[in-house]
């Protein structure tokens, strides 16, 4: 969105490059518990997070974020990445300013 757009221009940022559990700990609140003690640590700062959209998406990703109120804020372009050519993925941003 464009009201985060100069502190993304900027890197006044905090960015969480990844929440993951193991497919035993699904579904039991530990994804939940590890981003809230993460967001009390960083508060007063704003999070950038990306969720791959091509070539393979993850919307069990995009949704979690989305329900601890992260807001779409863009789709982020990088023409190699992880072996993948041409990927994007959805920029996510919640403000904890």
């Amino acid at each position: 969105e464009e009201k985060y757009a100069e502190a993304v221009k900027s890197g006044q940022f905090i960015y969480l490059a990844q929440i993951g559990v193991s497919l035993g700990h699904h579904g039991k609140g530990v994804s939940d518990e590890l981003l809230a003690a993460f967001e009390q640590r960083i508060k007063g700062n704003l999070v950038v997070c990306s969720v791959m959209r091509e070539p393979i998406q993850n919307p069990r990703s995009k949704g979690f974020f989305n329900k601890h109120g992260y807001e779409d804020a863009g789709i982020f372009y990088k023409q190699v990445f992880g072996g993948f050519e041409r990927s994007t993925s959805d920029l996510l941003i919640k403000d904890l300013r």
